[in-house]
């Protein structure tokens, strides 16, 4: 796979579930469109100093599995095996659960179509739980194709909210819109910390293409510029396509809406023509489950097979990991909330990145040092930013509370096990 490929992987995970539903949630917890607006820079300055951080490690370390692969060689090999099941388990399910739900909110708009139950289970459930399922089937019966599949989809929903986002802009009343009359107004603590979780969440993905970083052509060089790339056209993107929405509708009017930009679309062509977007977004959506489909079970494998000599990709990715995957996604469906989801995910997307990039402080005395720029400036805000992330999403939060600490305890018991001879993982 080359720069295109690898720069759509980036582009197609990071849009999705978040900017399809997480502006009408912060509305609804915010004093008005600047905070709103203020919290999504927040996140596009942590995802940009990610992805310098990223690019950085990965120009020295060209390998796949992402997080998991390098914590492993940064501090201990048992970590590294507690981050790929962790991400494998925790990250790319609880993705794939989130984008799912939000895949039956958009159908569900779409057709019109009122919750209700079958069988005892929700029909929004239901739809969640079949989009998974088919999204795991693509990628492991039609492995010769998913790949241009995944592509396709990736460019329509890139297109269709570059499309909303360019007609929302042009169509804004500039002198006496919402978003020109509108005042700061502030927020509670707690809605801010929660709104910065939803942008976090939504930006998270700029770092997908590492999972898979040894299938590239020249990884040192492509991965990098694909996450630079990829990162940089979405942050635009949700920038552009939130004063869009925030230009044509009052706080007040969106505040708790999911369906967010179908939203605007009613607003700018229709009712009839929101229903056909909707659609069109849930079909889109399917992308954002392929995304963690293909590079969720990657990551696993990626760890299991590091003992052997010929690395991660000598052998093909098992169908069975996919399911396994699958499998977790559907439960996280079927027992939590769309805003459970996105808790849980909030905790973990902060802890392994930050591993991750304080392993820029762990050379060896062979190797040279990072930057000075990257090492003095960028990696602590990404680390102190991502701390703070981390700590509020504890706040209140008694499940992430107990994730942490049961996280901690077995790390720590891995350790000692390890440096005793215990426990050898490879």
């Amino acid at each position: 796979m080359g720069l295109t490929h690898a720069v759509f992987i980036v582009i197609a995970s990071m849009l999705g579930t978040g900017i399809l539903t997480t502006t009408g949630l912060m509305a609804a917890r915010l004093g008005g469109p600047y905070e709103i607006l203020a919290v999504w820079v927040m996140g596009a300055v942590l995802a940009i100093s990610g992805v310098i951080c990223y690019g950085a490690i990965i120009r020295r370390n060209p390998v796949s599995g992402g997080e998991a692969t390098i914590i492993g060689a940064f501090y201990y090999p048992s970590w590294g095996y507690l981050t790929a099941i962790l991400s494998f388990l925790v990250g790319f399910a609880a993705s794939n659960a989130a984008a799912s739900m939000a895949l039956a909110a958009y159908f569900m708009t779409g057709t019109g179509t009122t919750e209700s139950t079958v069988a005892g289970f929700g029909v929004g459930k239901l739809l969640a739980i079949g989009a998974i399922v088919l999204m795991t089937l693509v990628h492991a019966q039609i492995k010769a194709h998913n790949m241009r599949i995944q592509t396709l989809l990736a460019i329509l929903k890139f297109l269709l909210l570059l499309g909303v986002a360019t007609c929302g802009l042009m169509h804004i009343d500039w002198q006496a819109g919402p978003l020109t009359t509108a005042n700061w107004q502030g927020a509670t603590l707690d809605g801010w910390t929660l709104c910065l979780l939803f942008s976090v969440f939504t930006y998270s993905g700029w770092n997908a293409a590492i999972y898979s970083a040894s299938e590239f052509r020249q990884p040192e060089r492509t991965v990098p510029l694909a996450m630079l790339a990829g990162t940089g056209i979405v942050i635009v993107l949700y920038l552009s396509l939130n004063v869009a929405i925030l230009g044509n509708l009052p706080s007040g009017e969106i505040s708790g809406v999911q369906a967010i930009v179908a939203r605007l679309v009613e607003v700018l062509f229709g009712a009839e023509a929101s229903r056909v977007f909707a659609l069109l977004i849930a079909v889109v959506l399917l992308s954002s489950i392929g995304v963690s489909s293909f590079a969720g079970p990657r990551v696993l494998h990626s760890i299991l097979v590091a003992r052997r000599r010929e690395g991660a990709t000598a052998s093909p990715v098992p169908s069975g990991l996919l399911w396994i995957q699958a499998s977790a996604s559907i439960l996280l469906v079927v027992t939590g909330s769309f805003v459970q989801v996105m808790g849980l995910m909030g905790v973990f997307l902060g802890i392994a990145p930050v591993l991750m990039v304080l392993g820029i402080y762990r050379r060896r005395r062979t190797e040279a040092e990072y930057h000075p720029l990257i090492r003095y400036f960028v990696a602590p805000v990404f680390i102190g930013f991502s701390s703070v992330v981390i700590l509020i999403s504890l706040v209140g939060n008694q499940e992430a509370v107990a994730f942490v600490f049961g996280l901690f305890v077995t790390s720590a018991s891995l350790i000692v096990l390890e440096s005793r001879g215990l426990v050898r993982v490879r």
